[in-house]
């Protein structure tokens, strides 16, 4: 065990933070899930979402799509399920998911824990802590759950055995089909005594891991790299106060190292975009105003605090496009007002961030995913604790209103430069405030992107657009509005 010496940098360039309306659009989620924690996609096309929902108790819920999240309906999912706190495809059609059953009918501790979680919500302390990380739990009252879905999350059934005295699972990481890992709490009360499990027969049987220490008092999330190469995060008390850890194996979980941050109390969501870099997200006690997040460029021998200075911001996870350095940093800003969504986008592996967006949508963001450098989803709870999930197909980027005198006509800009690689800024004047749509399109006529699907006031806007993961290429995009549509070409070459 060693306290790591964390440096940190106040470069004033390393984040540029801009007012900027990002293109994220709600889906239209099912009224039966409270909060979606956790997604995860088999394909394009297949995917699916796990939580929760507040009733008479607290009941497991899940959601799927068919149709790469056009429509999402309500998964079959055993009454008998607390939460589904995480989720992971390993093909098409099989995925995993790990949670907690109810094992006693209790409300009366469950109207407690709901109201727990409205106060939790509204203070920034988001709610996948709440059941993720252990807070909510208080007695015996559920047990460790592992499910199994073969039709790509449309149902998910009981599967494998877990020791008898796991009573809560957290994290998930599966390296294959067959072997993977979870975060296991092995105390009836959260934050007391926690562990990792393995398996090597696709979850039928589970053995627990040695530990770098007699007690590790919370384990969240987990990220294996290879085979070999695996981390996971929690804290651990010394002295009664809580440092936030890092365990790290290079022995598929023979044994383990332990790190520890002593400027934090709790450490979260963790993501390694290639074998060196990685990233963690840290928090001290109270949540608010205090998250901070943590890189690493040795593949977690030392890390380095990154300088982001802004106020009543909780980033609650970070995440990549697989095989990149693009990935996002997301959470929520917390006033007086509302509680707002906040991202940072980076293209050069945490190098510099950017396009920092502040929607006014009433979210409180959890969990993501990124299928590739467009096709981004966030996830979490919405209005009236619905569960709510984010869609962007343009890699979140955003767009900026750059002028307010209103324009004497419609104009659509020709993009510039042209050609471009991989990115081209598309600019356009609205002579009054309408729906509008702007969307880019390949020579066949397909839909690539959608970059604007919102109403806007009438002004001269900006859109950026990423065109890193299509092919060389002539493409064209399209404005319109209630009164203009027009169309334009452009030529990719990389």
């Amino acid at each position: 065990m060693k306290a790591l010496l964390i440096t940190t940098f106040f470069a004033a360039s390393f984040f540029s933070f801009t007012n900027i309306q990002s293109q994220w659009i709600n889906q239209n989620v099912p009224d039966n899930i409270g909060v979606v924690l956790s997604m995860d996609f088999g394909d394009m096309q297949n995917g699916s979402g796990c939580g929760n929902i507040f009733l008479s108790d607290v009941y497991g819920r899940a959601v799927y799509t068919i149709n790469g999240g056009n429509n999402w309906l309500t998964s079959q999912v055993p009454d008998s399920s607390r939460v589904l706190a995480s989720i992971q495809f390993v093909t098409s059609t099989t995925g995993f998911c790990a949670g907690a059953y109810n094992t006693l009918n209790n409300p009366g501790n469950s109207q407690l824990l709901k109201n727990l979680n409205v106060n939790y919500s509204q203070n920034g302390q988001l709610l996948n802590n709440s059941e993720k990380t252990n807070f909510s739990k208080s007695g015996e009252n559920y047990k460790g759950l592992f499910y199994k879905t073969t039709d790509a999350g449309q149902s998910w059934n009981t599967f494998g055995n877990l020791p008898p005295d796991v009573f809560y699972l957290n994290g998930l990481s599966f390296i294959n089909s067959n072997t993977g890992f979870v975060t296991a709490s092995y105390h009836v009360f959260g934050g007391v005594d926690d562990g990792i499990l393995k398996t090597t027969d696709g979850g039928n049987s589970w053995v627990k891991l040695q530990m770098p220490s007699d007690t590790i008092n919370n384990l969240n999330y987990i990220f294996f790299l290879d085979d070999n190469t695996g981390y996971a995060t929690g804290f651990k008390k010394y002295e009664n106060v809580p440092n936030g850890i890092i365990i790290k194996t290079t022995n598929s979980g023979t044994s383990w190292t332990l790190q520890r941050f002593t400027n934090t109390s709790s450490l979260s969501n963790i993501n390694f975009p290639n074998s060196n870099t990685g990233f963690v997200i840290g928090s001290t006690f109270p949540f608010v105003d205090s998250s901070y997040v943590f890189k690493t460029i040795d593949s977690g021998n030392n890390w380095e605090l990154l300088p982001i200075q802004l106020n009543n911001i909780f980033e609650s996870g970070i995440d990549f496009v697989p095989g990149s350095g693009t990935g996002i940093i997301y959470g929520n800003i917390f006033d007086t007002a509302a509680s707002l969504l906040f991202t940072a986008k980076t293209t050069d592996y945490g190098v510099t961030w950017m396009n920092n967006q502040f929607i006014n949508e009433s979210n409180v963001i959890v969990g993501s995913k990124l299928l590739n450098e467009n096709n981004w989803y966030l996830c979490g709870q919405g209005l009236n604790s619905r569960g709510c999930i984010l869609h962007s197909t343009n890699g979140g980027v955003g767009i900026t209103q750059i002028g307010n005198t209103i324009p004497e006509r419609f104009h659509l800009n020709q993009n510039y430069p042209n050609p471009f690689n991989p990115k081209a800024v598309i600019n356009y004047n609205l002579r009054v405030a309408g729906n509008i749509i702007l969307k880019v399109f390949d020579v066949l006529g397909n839909e690539v992107s959608t970059l604007v699907n919102e109403k806007q006031n009438a002004g001269t806007y900006s859109v950026d657009f990423d065109g890193s993961g299509l092919a060389s290429g002539i493409y064209f995009y399209e404005l319109k509005s209630d009164e203009f549509s027009d169309v334009k070409r452009m030529l990719l070459l990389k």
